[in-house]
Formats: C-alpha cells, sequence, structure tokens
C-alpha cells in the first residue's frame, strides 16, 4: 500500500476559499471550466487509484488560475502558496477584464504557444505527465514534481499572453497583454 500523498498548500488554500463562498463543488467547477471530480483531485492533491494506490496531481497554472478565481482568491493568495505561475495568469486576466470592462474568461495561453513556437514550461508539464506515468513511489513523484516546478518558476514568464475576452454579443476575441505589467498594475 503507498502513503496517500499531502495535500498541496495551494489545494488547502483553494479549499478554504471554497468553503467560505458557499457554492457547492459542482458549480465552481463549473465556472472553473473543469468537472467536479477534477477539482476534487487537484484539491487533495492525489487521485485514489484503487487498491491503495495514488497519483499526485499538481494543477497546471492556467487550472489553478480558473479554479482561484471561481472562489475569489487574487494572485497574491497564490503567490503566498508558491504558486507565482498561476499568479501570473490571473493577474493578467484580471488586468485585461479591468482595461476592457468585458467579461474575461481564464482561458489564457502564451502568445508563443499560439504560434506554435518552443515553450519551456509546456515541456516541462510533458515531463510531468512522464513522472505522474513512471513506476516511481509517490513521495518521489512528487518530490519531483514539486523540483520541477521551481525550476519552471526560473523560467522568465513569457513576453505577451492571448487572453480571451467574450462581448455582450456572445463573440470571443482575443487580445495580448504582457503579464509583467498585468501583474505590476494587480
Amino acid at each position: 500500500m503507498t502513503d496517500q500523498p499531502e495535500q498541496t498548500p495551494e489545494g488547502r488554500l483553494i479549499q478554504d476559499a471554497a468553503i467560505k463562498d458557499g457554492r457547492s463543488i459542482r458549480q465552481l467547477a463549473a465556472k472553473a471550466g473543469i468537472s467536479d471530480t477534477r477539482w476534487r483531485h487537484i484539491v487533495k492533491g492525489f487521485q485514489p487509484l484503487g487498491g491503495g494506490r495514488f497519483n499526485p496531481i499538481i494543477a497546471p497554472a492556467g487550472t489553478l488560475a480558473r479554479m482561484a478565481e471561481a472562489v475569489g482568491l487574487d494572485p497574491d493568495d497564490l503567490d503566498r502558496v508558491g504558486r507565482s505561475d498561476a499568479a501570473k495568469w490571473l493577474a493578467g486576466v484580471q488586468e485585461a477584464r479591468e482595461r476592457t470592462g468585458r467579461d474575461v474568461s481564464v482561458n489564457v495561453q502564451p502568445a508563443e504557444a499560439s504560434a506554435q513556437a518552443h515553450n519551456p514550461a509546456r515541456s516541462m508539464a510533458e515531463v510531468e505527465d512522464l513522472i505522474l506515468a513512471s513506476d516511481l513511489s509517490d513521495a518521489k513523484k512528487v518530490q519531483l514534481i514539486r523540483d520541477l516546478r521551481e525550476m519552471r518558476s526560473q523560467i522568465p514568464p513569457p513576453n505577451r499572453l492571448h487572453v480571451s475576452l467574450r462581448g455582450e454579443d456572445g463573440e470571443q476575441e482575443w487580445v495580448e497583454i504582457a503579464p509583467d505589467e498585468a501583474r505590476e498594475t494587480a
């Protein structure tokens, strides 16, 4: 039997904020654009596999930003739990919303990725997937992913983000913003 992974600091943050929010997990997950099952796995920090086995779960920055927005957290909250990657995404979305006065989806992506350019953070996410699929112990997987995330935090952010805006007519438009500028104004 493998030890159950510990809840991540960001999982605890989201859980506490969700309790204060008062809406159901199903409602919050729908607002964040993920399933309630995925929400629960991210908050717990693992996915039960049966037979006493667990798959450690660490949310991608964009997913965590959507969850944080759903429960009313701000970028500083994410920074405090060591998730500056998600804080930058959330700050960019908030800045775009303030600047445009339009409803902004938290569907953000590096502009370079949308241009099919090399994205080191995306490559690291693929390495995370390989770690999770390995035969390593859960404790070793969690440690390797935390180390990888620490390395990822050393990578300069992309120069621009694409943020999805929706008008009152429901039309979607992509706007580019600079995440560092957004972070300074948030």
